[in-house]
């Protein structure tokens, strides 16, 4: 299994890079699968799970207000979207649904304003940095969590269902077919989360 394609921070000047960075990955990854084939001359398929949006980090920081704001990865990651599909036309990569955007909506706001006062000449590999030395880093990327007084607690349900419904709707419009399985952001999930997936159709679940 390969995870977290598609993953990054939306917005910054280095955006586009990471969408180079991940589309060659893509590429050199199928270059390796072409070369081994069984006795009946099929490639080795891995399962890609594909994070459907970026926290667009500008906008956050723009906004008057403390909000969320992500953008589909059809929008901020074109070239990779475009890869995935040709894996799969190969039969090279399964697509599945990993997550909306690995963030936890309602903490990551608050500590990109924290760090950051101005996003003009900031990197994405700038906002990883100032990011991971926070204690409240891992937390940050928690889909289906919010925190409170340093501990996980769940995510109202509508809100659950409204992120999976929005990341679902993203997967459908870039690979045209609907995901049929997903699995949990560092591998943490509740209930909430899984009624979340019925509702929205997802059938199975991948854990370690």
């Amino acid at each position: 299994d390969l995870d977290d394609w598609g993953g990054g921070l939306a917005g910054l000047k280095d955006d586009g890079t990471e969408d180079e960075r991940q589309t060659e990955a893509v590429r050199m990854v199928c270059g390796v699968l072409r070369k081994h084939q069984d006795s009946t001359g099929r490639a080795p398929v891995v399962t890609a799970f594909v994070i459907m949006g970026q926290a667009d980090v500008p906008a956050i920081l723009a906004a008057p207000e403390i909000h969320y704001y992500w953008r589909a990865i059809d929008k901020g990651m074109p070239n990779l979207v475009e890869a995935l599909l040709q894996a799969r036309s190969e039969g090279l990569f399964a697509l599945e649904y990993h997550c909306r955007d690995h963030t936890n909506a309602s903490l990551l706001p608050s500590l990109l304003r924290e760090k950051i006062s101005d996003a003009s000449s900031v990197t994405a590999s700038d906002v990883k940095e100032l990011l991971a030395d926070d204690r409240r880093h891992k937390e940050s990327f928690a889909e289906y969590f919010d925190v409170e007084d340093g501990q996980l607690v769940a995510v109202e349900q509508s809100v659950l269902d409204q992120k999976v419904r929005e990341g679902i709707s993203v997967f459908s419009r870039a690979f045209g077919e609907s995901p049929q399985c997903t699995v949990a952001p560092r591998s943490l999930w509740n209930s909430e989360a899984e009624k979340a997936w019925k509702a929205n159709g997802l059938r199975y679940v991948h854990t370690i």
